[in-house]
Parts: structure tokens; sequence; C-alpha cells
């Protein structure tokens, strides 16, 4: 009966698709019947033939499915190939290009970050609230301490060099800052076996034994140090270079450049080589065999200095265990320059490290100042990263104290010229030859030699602020203040900026031992005795320079009496008191470049 009536109803429907619905050949034979004889009896469910002779069909068409539109499809694949593409390159970047693409995002996002906090919320207009400067240094010097601790590598290298410099920055940079030299994170024992199975294709007990400690010695930004003692009875320091620096170095660097880069272009302070000298400079670094090369040849140097050959000692490099990221060299016994208890403590005869040396410590700077002297006027050889963790010290049968100077792996090498010019400019600047002073900075391309002399002398040379400035004329008096430490781009050395790092760590050791010898007349002098042969120099310009030299000593040891009546610091922290003081002139000069205010309420 029902399906009696779905005929009759699919029959007499209004719509013309339900009637033109094509229908089994038995089921248009029933409705045939059903139309003729109106008694005629329909199969039902129950009966047995139903599904002999009905064969159940939906009689309404299905509605079409939509199409995507072709943007939707684009969109679509576009996202799905983004997706694998972003996939594809985060597995390489991790495994096989050693997350250089991750660290660069990670310190451009920081530097990024921190611009936009500063400009937020600081300076003459800032776009939100304003916050007091002081809170805004201490949570963006941490954003960037922060990405280079984690960055580590080549990013902990420039931090250090940063760091060197860090009285020019803000208190809460250079707090975050002084962290930079404790030692580096360490790599595992498995990195350092792979790093020697691909430098010497064999196992690291095959190459040097099986005395090999398994933890560092020392971790320092691209490599770490392990003492073996060799089939032979040799005791070697064993310096293994990260395993992923290669990858990282050169695009750690070229960041760097590219920020160099930037800051030359936005404010024409003239910088933009200097990002490629630092670059390849500090790429040296990472060439073991250059580093046993420069070994080689400043002991070849201290050796042939009848002066200095028995007060400093360059540690042997064995060749035959070296390699590009592996460097072998003489183990030596002695205390770290700054280990001031160790090496002024009472002598105990036993001869062992820990216990006292009894030297005195003029004795220690005096060897170290005329060795860094030598280097820069005398040899134009110069180890650019004397740090008190490079350098060790040992006792002489004679009761003298012995110099290791170690890490020769970032020199600079001075042309004869400017060997001289740089010995000329410290004499001028130390007897007051104005003349001599501009002449060397005209030829370095400096349009005074007042930024420079001031820098190293420590001298105080703020100047009063023109009261009718506008701020147009004032943010071009800062950038040519800036541009006058750089002088004109392709005449400046750019050697000096390495030689300045080598004077600013030089003078902290000094300082730390309370400045026991006069550091600048040594220095003065050294670079004297080195332009002797200098046939423009007068009898009265030698007389000059002596009488210049002697009220030099004269005001150092007026210092020493002043410290030792307990009335002053010493001579160095006298230094470093107007360093600081031109430091937060420099800090001021920075604040009103980038339109930093001092804190406001």
């Amino acid at each position: 009966m029902p399906s009696h009536l779905l005929l009759k109803a699919a029959a007499s429907s209004p719509s013309p698709v339900i009637r033109r619905a094509k229908l089994p050949s038995h089921f248009r034979q029933l409705r045939l019947h059903a139309a003729l004889s109106p008694n005629y009896a329909v199969p039902t469910r129950r009966s047995p033939d139903f599904h002999k002779h009905v064969r159940l069909q939906s009689t309404v068409a299905e509605p079409q499915k939509k199409k995507l539109r072709w943007y939707w499809k684009l969109l679509i694949t576009l996202g799905a190939t983004a997706g694998v593409t972003a996939g594809g390159v985060f597995v390489a970047d991790r495994y096989f290009m050693g997350g250089i693409l991750t660290r660069s995002l990670r310190a451009y996002a920081t530097l990024a970050q921190v611009g936009l906090d500063y400009k937020m919320h600081s300076g003459k207009n800032p776009k939100q609230g304003r916050v007091p400067i002081e809170e805004l240094h201490d949570r963006n010097a941490k954003r960037v301490a922060d990405m280079i601790k984690t960055n580590g590598g080549m990013f902990l290298k420039i931090g250090q060099a940063i760091a060197v410099q860090g009285a020019a920055l803000p208190e809460a940079y250079q707090r975050e800052f002084k962290d930079m030299f404790d030692d580096a994170a360490q790599e595992s024992w498995a990195d350092v076996q792979a790093v020697i199975r691909e430098e010497f294709g064999a196992s690291v007990s095959e190459v040097f034994g099986d005395e090999v400690e398994r933890e560092p010695r020392a971790s320092a930004s691209i490599a770490q140090v392990h003492y073996a003692r060799l089939r032979d009875g040799r005791e070697v320091a064993i310096k293994v270079q990260k395993r992923r620096l290669a990858q990282q170095a050169s695009w750690d660097l070229w960041t760097f450049k590219v920020m160099c880069d930037l800051i030359g272009r936005t404010t024409d302070i003239p910088i933009h080589g200097i990002g490629d000298y630092i670059m390849n400079n500090i790429m040296k670094e990472t060439d073991f065999q250059n580093e046993a090369a420069n070994t080689i040849r400043i002991a070849e140097l201290v050796k042939s200095d009848p002066d200095l050959s028995s007060r400093v000692y360059i540690p042997q490099v064995y060749t035959d265990l070296t390699t590009k990221r592996v460097l072998t060299s003489e183990w030596i016994h002695g205390a770290k320059l700054w280990d001031k208890d160790i090496i002024t403590g009472q002598y105990s005869g036993s001869g062992e490290v820990s216990s006292g040396m009894g030297l005195n410590e003029a004795d220690i700077m005096t060897t170290v100042i005329d060795l860094f002297s030598s280097q820069m006027f005398k040899w134009g050889f110069v180890h650019c990263d004397p740090h008190p963790g490079n350098m060790f010290v040992r006792r002489l049968p004679s009761g003298k104290p012995q110099i290791i100077l170690i890490d020769h792996g970032l020199y600079v090498s001075l042309s004869d010229d400017l060997r001289r010019q740089y010995a000329r400019f410290w004499k001028s600047l130390l007897t007051g030859d104005k003349k001599g002073l501009d002449e060397v900075s005209a030829a370095w391309g400096m349009k005074t030699s007042d930024a420079w002399a001031d820098t190293f002398m420590s001298r105080d040379s703020k100047k009063p602020e023109p009261a009718d400035e506008t701020p147009e004329e004032r943010s071009e008096r800062l950038i040519g203040e800036a541009a006058a430490f750089f002088g004109e781009d392709g005449l400046y050395p750019r050697e000096l900026m390495f030689l300045e790092r080598n004077l600013a760590l030089v003078q902290g050791s000094n300082r730390f031992y309370d400045s026991p010898v006069n550091r600048l007349g040594m220095i003065g002098r050294s670079a004297m005795l080195n332009l002797r042969d200098d046939s423009e120099v007068t009898f009265s310009q030698a007389l000059g320079s002596q009488w210049a030299m002697f009220v030099l000593d004269a005001v150092f040891y007026l210092s020493r009496w002043r410290q030792y009546m307990g009335w002053g610091k010493g001579f160095e922290d006298e230094l470093k008191e107007a360093e600081e003081r031109m430091a937060q002139d420099m800090k001021d000069s920075v604040s009103g470049l980038w339109e930093v205010d001092k804190e406001e309420a």
C-alpha cells in the first residue's frame, strides 16, 4: 500500500522533475497497473516477492557540489607549500646549517625589540607612556645580553669586545656585559671526539693517546682546552674548536657587518668598512693553523729581543698535531695574571702553582707593558686580545717573574709607515707637540687630533652646548663628534681599533695591581726609543721630550705618594675616573643622538 501511494504521488506531482524521473521497468509496470486497476495489489515489504519486483530508487536529483574557486585553491596550495618549506628550512637549519638562520633572526628580533622599546617609551615624543630610563636600560640590557649568551660563538666574541669599552655604556649594560668573560658553555665529549675524527681521520686515543681529560680545563667563545699527556710524556693543551663554529662564524659576523653598515648609512659616521675589517680579522681566529703561524712568529720575535727573551715565554706549538680546528701546544704550569693572591703571596719554595710565588707587582706589569710596547712600536705585530686569561705568570729560579702569553689567534700587522706614525702620535701626545699630533691626524683623515688625544690621555673634553642650538644643529654636532673618532673613510687606519683594545686591557691589568708602574711613561719612552733614528728630530725637541717625561714621572710618583698616604686611589684609578667622565659625556652624546632623554617623571 505505501508503494501504491508513492506511485500515485509521483504520477500526480506538479514537479516535472519527479514526473519524468526514470524508474525501473517493473516499477513502471506497477505504476501502469495501479493506474488501470484501483484494486491491483501492490507487493508490500512483508510480501516475499517484494524485493523481486521493487528496487527502490530516489526520484529526487542530488544537488550539485560547489567547486572551489581558483583563488581558494591558490591560497591552499601556497599555504601548504609555505608550511612544508618552513619545516624543511627549520630542519636544515637545525641539523645541517648550525642554526645560523635561527641565530640571525634572534639577533635581529632582539635589536628590533630594543629599538622599538626605546622609541615607544622614551625620547622627546614617546609613542606610549614614558618609562624611567634606568628601567628601560635594565630590561633591554638583559635582552641583549641574553641574546648574545644564547647565540654564543662569535656573538659572544663581539660581546666581549663591546664589554671592554663598557665605560661608554649605561650602568645596566655594564652589569650585564661583565659576565661575557666568564667561561662559555662547554661542548660534550662526543662533539670533541667528532671534531678530532673529522680533522685527523682517527679517534682521540689514536691521535693523542689514552691520557686525555674529558672535562675541559677552560672553555671560551670559539674553543675549549683539554689537558693531555702524550705517549712520549709531553704535557699538552689540546684546543678544540666548537663543532658548529665553522658554519656559524661567517654568518654571525656578516650580521655584525650589516649592523655596522646600517649605522654608518643612517648617521653618516664613516664606519661602513669597519664591519668588514673586524669580520675579516676575527674570522682568522677560527683558523688554528693561522694561530700556529702567529705563535711561531711572535716566539721568534721575543727570542730575538735580548731585553725580553728571558722575561717572556711563548709556549711551543706542535704543528704535526695541529689542523684548522685543533691546535696542540705545550702545557704551561702557572698562575693567571689576575691570580694576585698566588702571585704576590709569600714564596714557599715548593714550586706548586697553588702556593705563593712571592713576586713583585711592579716587575710583572713592567714586563707586560714592555712586551706590548715592543709589539706596537718595534715589531708592528700586535696581539689584540691580551685579557688576563691569556697571560700566565711563573717564577724563574732567579726569583723574577716570567710572563707566558697564549691565544695568538688575533693579531694585526702594522705597516712601517703606520708603526712610525703611531709612535710619533704617542710621542707628540705626551710631549704636547700639537703640530706633530695634527700632522699624524691629517694623515689618518681626521680634521683634528682632539678626539683621539683626549681618549688616549683620558682628558675631559666636554664643551658647553650652544644655548640657541636647534634640534637639527644639535644632531649634526653630535654626529660630527662621533665621526671625529673615525676620520675620513679610506684614510683612517682601522688597526687603531685593535690597538686601542690592547691598550685598554693592559690599563685594566695595571689598575688591578694598584698602578705599580707609570704605564703612560713607559709607552711614551718606547715610542720615542723607536723614533730615535728620525733625522727630523732636533736637539731641542729631544730635550723637550725628556723634560716632558720627567714631568710625567713626577706626576706619577706624586700620585703614588698620595695613594700611600691614603689620600688617593692611584695613578690609573685617577685616569680611570677621568675616562669615566669622558664616558659619561659620550653617553650623553649617544642619548642625544638617538633622542633618549634622562629619566623624566
